[in-house]
């Protein structure tokens, strides 16, 4: 007979002394010769045909069953009275360790027997794997004593060189106060039909088992033997385990013993693990050649239907793009129509300012004065607006090629002085101008879409300033983040909600001779240089205009 070298507890006096007494006197005259192996060593035993009975783990007993092994009885006590759930494994820590549950111990280190041992390491690193870790890297190290005795897996414990061990369950119960308020247990549980709490959950206890050769009445000897014997305070006494899934599932889990083909990653092992999803997956190809055997057919089916749907598509295709074409034409004209005008609304100021310098040089010709300077200084002025009518045109053309620059430098504050000097020269000279805009104040766009941008503003400004009885428009500019802020208010006719955003609407205007545009093409400017501009009613009358436009230093 061998032993598994397993430790025994002293107060529950765990010794298998009286079990191997009973054995001698139930064999007797046959000899009873009991050896103690290491786990390892026993395992070779067993596998040489040199042992006719042996008691070890019910893990051990499992993996010989394909050499043999039969089990017989299986070990209980007061504690661990149902032989199905009579071991299991604990966690223990210091009690000062920082470590308070199962996840706290990733990355530490750790104590254990030995990494063959089924009680003492491998059912606790099975509930590892059941929790989801990859048991194999979980500890950064694990220190092996090669003894299952208490006291030596307590050791590394003690001395700082393992952060947490494992131990047999019911061990600490056994220990008095003093002992169990040095450590504590990790991950307890207390629903694992164990009296005693565990870590791991509850496996079929020591095992004795028969090997294939042994004389039937031997083994009904010894069975008998055993199950005759009452649990006492001397002894442990024996029962039938009739579950062993539990060792099973463990193994699964760790992919060892007859779980061992799971690490192989061969075909053979791939279709075994997914064979349900083999034979599902062959249905559905089953039903996916069905379906299209079905599919060929309807499509037969609808192909004369598509052909007829095709052709009705094809004739309103044709019947769209004549449509298309014709809205296109209409597209075309009423864009001419806007363009021009535009072109009439911008060139009306260049054209009324050539119109008056030319009756100021008839005035001067009139007189018969020499007075040559003032007349090349009309014929200079005349220049530079038929000059800006030749910029204005030049710029609807680039609307249309879509080739419009806007990244110069624009000094917004010499602009604004430029358009405000036409203005007075226009005739606003009743209206007061309050300006603060700082000098030098620049943006980036295009010279001459800022100044219609401006002239376009402070017009509409001053012509509803000009119908209050004290006329008046304020300017304020200045720059902020890289955006230059300016605010241009008058003080016309009280405004509401509704009247400024009808402002917003093209070709429409309350003024007379006024084409609606001045607003909008500000606007359009405004948005194409990369600003914006908005209106608001101004308390307690006129209208407010916000202009922002980036920086030129932006």
């Amino acid at each position: 007979m061998g032993l598994v070298d397993f430790n025994y507890s002293d107060s529950n006096a765990r010794s298998i002394d009286a079990s191997l007494a009973r054995l001698r006197a139930a064999v007797s005259p046959l000899p009873l010769l009991v050896t103690r192996y290491r786990a390892e060593d026993l395992d070779r035993e067993v596998k040489a045909g040199h042992i006719d009975f042996f008691v070890a783990s019910s893990g051990f007993y499992r993996r010989m069953v394909t050499y043999g092994a039969q089990a017989l009885v299986t070990e209980v006590n007061r504690d661990r009275p149902d032989p199905n759930k009579s071991d299991a494994a604990v966690f223990i820590v210091k009690a000062e360790s920082p470590i308070r549950t199962i996840a706290d111990m990733k990355g530490k280190r750790l104590s254990a027997s030995y990494p063959t041992a089924f009680n003492g390491y491998r059912i606790a690193m099975a509930e590892l794997a059941d929790l989801g870790y990859d048991y194999e890297t979980f500890f950064s190290r694990t220190v092996f004593v090669g003894s299952p005795h208490i006291h030596a897996i307590m050791h590394p414990l003690i001395d700082g060189e393992a952060d947490a061990a494992i131990i047999p369950v019911c061990t600490y119960e056994e220990w008095d106060k003093e002992d169990q308020a040095k450590f504590r247990l990790i991950g307890g549980k207390t629903d694992t039909g164990i009296r005693c709490v565990s870590s791991t959950a509850a496996y079929p206890g020591h095992t004795m088992a028969v090997m294939n050769g042994v004389e039937p009445d031997l083994a009904k000897k010894v069975s008998e033997a055993l199950l005759s014997m009452k649990a006492g305070d001397t002894h442990e006494s024996w029962s039938v385990a009739t579950d062993f899934t539990a060792v099973d599932r463990a193994y699964r889990l760790l992919k060892i013993g007859p779980y061992a083909y799971l690490r192989e990653p061969t075909v053979k092992h791939w279709l075994r693990e997914h064979r349900m999803g083999v034979f599902i997956g062959l249905l559905l190809i089953a039903a996916l050649a069905l379906h299209a055997w079905r599919s060929d057919v309807l499509v037969l089916r609808r192909t004369e239907e598509l052909e007829a749907e095709s052709e009705a598509r094809e004739r309103s295709a044709r019947e769209l793009a004549a449509m298309n074409q014709r809205m296109e034409q209409t597209h075309k004209a009423t864009l001419v129509g806007q363009l021009s005008s535009m072109i009439a609304h911008e060139l009306a100021q260049p054209l009324s300012a050539i119109s008056y310098y030319l009756e100021g040089a008839m005035e001067l010709v009139k007189r018969n004065h020499d007075e040559s300077g003032l007349l090349a200084s009309s014929l200079e002025k005349i220049r530079v607006q038929t000059d800006r009518m030749g910029a204005i045109v030049g710029k609807v053309r680039s609307y249309a090629k879509s080739d419009a620059k806007r990244d110069i430098r624009v000094d917004l504050s010499g602009t604004l002085k430029t358009v405000l000097s036409e203005l007075r020269m226009k005739g606003i000279g009743g209206v007061q101008v309050a300006s603060s805009v700082p000098e030098g104040l620049a943006v980036r766009g295009d010279p001459l879409e800022i100044e219609l941008l401006l002239w376009n503003l402070l017009k509409n400004a001053t012509e509803a300033a000009l119908g209050t009885g004290h006329p008046m428009i304020e300017i304020e500019g200045a720059e902020k983040d890289g955006v230059v802020y300016l605010q241009i208010e008058n003080s016309g006719p009280v405004m509401t909600e509704e009247d400024v955003k009808n402002l917003d609407s093209p070709l429409q205007s309350k003024k007379p001779g006024g084409t609606g545009l001045g607003l909008h093409i500000a606007e359009s400017i405004a948005e194409a240089t990369g600003g914006g501009l908005s209106l608001k009613p101004r308390t307690p009358n006129g209208l407010r205009a916000s202009l922002h436009l980036p920086s030129f230093h932006s």
